[in-house]
């Protein structure tokens, strides 16, 4: 009780430094409850609207298909036991479509609806599709599909990514905290410290005046723990309604409570321990050790700042790959970028102790007293002065790194939604609509700079899936996206130029097309009807057929075809003629032959064709095809991604083989050129191809070819052009109004992570708060051991203006250097750390690569000048203090 009582007083007696140190532990408590707090509730909440959204995205479809109606129902038995043992997160709904299959879609069910819930929910939805591959269900054909696993999949890593960054901005708060305290702690300890002799030497032990300290402390630190708290849960309640998540950082200003009394207990127990030496020492501002201290802190800083470096740089982000099939934190690499400042903060301290001694040295020399008694007063009081250059120089690196992770961030998360759509707006082609006609109506759009048709399909390498994209390369450098500078769209389409334009040209402004054919059969297969056909290429490549018309077998060996062409800019080319054999069972050797090409209207035009014009048909195989030029006898050049070309072991002149569909569809390929990705493409294994010279190489092999499926369309207003694309064509007509538009925008799993960006600011903001009053601290101890100096100083002549002014000078310099110092040690942590964090909270960045590390400098500015403003008042203030102290006519104090 007496121990209490004792505290209380104590507490009375120096109620600003303890309410000094309760605002430290408030302002740790406010921002480490937010960051945590924040973070949780944004999480919670994005998943929450994530999953709760109804559509193909969260939904996960099992059909079973019964070759005997009989056995539907046994079938549905065993499905409907197999998804009630293993799915528990999600709502099931039964039905029969209209091809008579038992359909069950599977949505998240409201336990699935938050993080934890989510994540359960996918590992059932796994757990089910392994089920039903081993199952073994009479008579019944079992199939899944739907996007929900991978939405699952993609929140869950978004989760991941957000929990792998937040230690970031709490260990930023956590070692400012740390340093402002022990500031405190070391004032409080200086105020008290006749008051600790006396204590001791009537028998007070370490151990007792440490407990002493705690008792005080405690009755600042606990209350400004709750209120820190309280006012970030009042603060998060402001932008989401309050959540239990709201709460969840607690712990954090537990933590940051228990260092304030375990910093003020031990700083306390050190001035018995320390001795009287140590105690003057200390009221000199020199220290006892400190140079060791420091330099043991900087060889295990750097120990440990290099390994976790160096296992973020082999992982490529502080996410790794789980057991499990989805990703985890890495607890070594996520400590990389604070273990860099502070490594890079206390090494700068080393080197900046021998560079102020032989400043010193080299003033002294010197007639001039004050600079010469400004760096010897640095010199020996270097101890004070590297505290204030190492809160300094943390507090810009800390400012650095966040600008850079920041506007790294958004580089990334840019590239990465270029990379997925491949250009500003992106529109799937629906059955009804042709690439020609939709490509003409997007141009029309306002906002639309340029559009082109694009071909893509799922294609194999050797073993390798990938992906192929086409398009005519005269399209590519105004649609196709750069990916954040990755890819240069002006040497893919310099490597895969067409210099002649495939298929016979027609002339432009030929609104019909007449086609002169022969046919020829064996006497004992002259039956049946030849339909033609033909295959067009506008200038951009994409392909439309037309009716021409049927000629008969039995009929006169040479007629005329006629059709119709649609209007388009720039005229069509004529790739290939097909005729189509019906009616003719058991017919064989039918020969179709090319004699004459003709457009109309104004002069008609013959046009020249190849040597060997004609095409065989038979009942067996009823197409043929005949080509209107001769084959360019190479394969058609393509570029391929450099993970590609790796795979495969490719380079560039080297040809390879690629299928679609299995083995229906196959083509030969030259590698014109590696580019690190293919814009558009979710495979990390792709090739682009020329349309126009694609479809024609396609067409000599295959029955049919890699037609445009895609419309891509480069615009300033992505958003605005996609809603007027939705809304309707330019011309009227209804073609596209069932096209699928997209626009380049983040993925849910970076949107998810995106808070963490704000969050490593709140981190940098709180450090900064910390750092100001650390300052304040610094220079009160400071001003107090240098009370004696002012009185001799004033004693042999120097004018209070010049004390003043002296001190100014001195803790600018020492402000200035650790800025400088900060900025290159914050330089060095974005370059080694920003784009592998960058990388962890963007979904899609695994395709994306080269994008170099880069700095925000508006926010850097702004961080800068919160920091620098506050500590330019703080400087000024004090040396006002020095000033008025040094024209005061009393006594202050005994020389130093």
């Amino acid at each position: 009780m007496g121990s209490i009582r004792l505290a209380v007083l104590r507490a009375r007696a120096h109620a600003g430094l303890l309410l000094g140190l309760g605002a430290v532990v408030a302002v740790a408590a406010l921002a480490g409850v937010g960051i945590i707090g924040g973070l949780a509730t944004s999480t919670a909440t994005g998943v929450h609207d994530a999953l709760a959204a109804s559509g193909p995205a969260t939904e996960f479809v099992v059909a079973a298909d019964p070759s005997d109606p009989d056995d539907a129902a046994a079938a549905q038995d065993a499905v409907d036991a197999l998804i009630s043992e293993t799915v528990g997160h999600g709502e099931v709904e039964r039905s029969v479509d209209d091809n008579d299959r038992l359909v069950w879609v599977i949505t998240p069910a409201e336990s699935a609806l938050t993080p934890d819930g989510a994540t359960e929910l996918r590992h059932e939805i796994d757990d089910l599709v392994a089920v039903l591959d081993t199952a073994t269900i009479p008579a019944t054909t079992v199939s899944t599909s739907g996007a929900l696993p991978a939405t699952l999949a993609e929140l869950d890593r978004g989760v991941v990514a957000v929990s792998s960054v937040q230690p970031v901005p709490l260990l930023l708060v956590f070692v400012f905290a740390w340093f402002a305290l022990a500031q405190i702690a070391r004032l409080l300890r200086s105020a008290r410290s006749f008051e600790g002799e006396l204590l001791t030497a009537r028998g007070m032990t370490a151990s007792q005046l440490g407990t002493l300290a705690v008792l005080e402390s405690a009755v600042t630190v606990i209350p400004a723990a709750i209120v820190g708290t309280a006012v970030a849960v009042a603060l998060l309640g402001v932008l989401h309604p309050v959540e239990a998540t709201s709460l969840s950082g607690w712990p954090f200003a537990v933590v940051v409570a228990l260092l304030a009394l375990l910093v003020a207990g031990l700083s306390a127990a050190r001035s018995v321990l320390g001795g009287a030496a140590g105690r003057r020492a200390e009221r000199s501002g020199r220290g006892v050790g400190t140079l060791a201290a420091t330099a043991t802190g900087a060889v295990l800083a750097t120990v440990a700042a290099s390994v976790s470096v160096a296992q973020l740089l082999q992982y490529g982000s502080p996410l790794v790959s789980s057991a499990d099939g989805g990703v985890r934190v890495d607890l070594i690499a996520e400590f990389a970028p604070v273990l860099v400042l502070v490594a890079g903060a206390l090494i700068a301290v080393l080197v900046l102790r021998p560079a102020v001694v032989a400043v010193e040295r080299a003033t002294a020399r010197g007639t001039g007293l004050a600079g010469s008694l400004a760096a010897r007063q640095v010199a020996r009081r270097f101890p004070m002065f590297q505290v204030a250059v190492l809160l300094v120089c943390l507090a810009v690196g800390s400012a650095v790194f966040a600008s850079g992770y920041s506007a790294t961030w958004r580089a990334l998360a840019e590239a990465s939604a270029q990379q997925a759509t491949g250009t500003s707006v992106r529109v799937a082609l629906a059955d009804d609509s042709t690439a020609a006609t939709t490509t003409a109506a997007v141009r029309e759009v306002d906002g639309v700079t340029d559009a082109a048709p694009v071909a893509t399909a799922p294609i194999r390498v050797g073993d390798d899936p990938a992906s192929l994209t086409a398009l005519s390369p005269a399209e590519m450098t105004g649609v196709l996206a750069d990916v954040g500078g990755t890819v240069d769209t002006a040497a893919l389409a310099a490597a895969l130029a067409e210099d002649v334009r495939p298929g016979l040209a027609l002339p432009e402004g030929s609104e019909s097309l007449r086609l002169d054919v022969g046919v020829s059969a064996p006497d004992d297969s002259r039956r049946g009807a030849i339909a033609l056909s033909a295959w067009l290429a506008d200038v951009d490549g994409a392909l439309v057929s037309i009716d021409l018309g049927t000629l008969e077998v039995d009929g006169p060996g040479r007629g005329t075809v006629t059709g119709e062409l649609p209007a388009t800019e720039g005229g069509w080319s004529l790739l290939a003629v097909d005729g189509r054999l019906s009616a003719a069972d058991g017919a064989d050797g039918i020969v179709i032959e090319l004699t004459a090409v003709e457009t109309a209207p104004e002069a008609p035009e013959t046009l020249p064709l190849p040597s060997a014009a004609e095409a065989t048909l038979a009942s067996t195989e009823p197409l043929g095809r005949i080509m209107t030029t001769d084959a360019a006898g190479q394969g058609v050049p393509a570029v391929i991604s450099t993970a590609l070309a790796d795979k495969r072991g490719l380079r560039v002149g080297d040809p390879f083989d690629y299928q679609f569909d299995g083995l229906l569809r196959s083509g030969s390929a030259v590698v014109a050129g590696l580019t690190p990705s293919v814009p558009g493409s979710a495979d990390e294994l792709a090739a682009l191809f020329p349309l126009a010279t694609l479809d024609d190489a396609l067409l000599r092999g295959n029955d049919t070819t890699a037609a445009a499926n895609e419309v891509w369309a480069a615009a300033d207003d992505p958003a605005g052009v996609a809603a007027a694309i939705e809304a309707g064509p330019a011309d009227g007509t209804a073609e596209s109004a069932a096209d699928v538009v997209t626009i380049a925008s983040p993925g849910a799993a970076t949107l998810l992570a995106e808070p963490v960006v704000a969050a490593v600011w709140v981190g940098v903001g709180a450090a900064i708060a910390l750092a100001l009053i650390a300052t304040v601290g610094i220079l009160s101890a400071l001003g107090a051991a240098r009370s004696g100096e002012v009185a001799l100083l004033r004693a042999i002549g120097v004018p209070s203006r010049a004390q003043g002014r002296g001190r100014a000078v001195e803790l600018t310099v020492a402000v200035v250097a650790g800025g400088l110092v900060g900025v290159a040690v914050g330089t060095a942590t974005v370059a080694l750390t920003a784009t592998q964090f960058a990388a962890a909270s963007v979904a899609e960045a695994s395709l994306v690569t080269g994008v170099p590390p880069s700095i925000g400098v508006l926010a850097l500015v702004l961080a800068l000048l919160a920091l620098g403003l506050p500590l330019a008042v703080i400087i000024a203030l004090h040396a006002r203090s020095v000033r008025r102290r040094a024209a005061s006519p009393a006594a202050v104090g005994e020389a130093s």
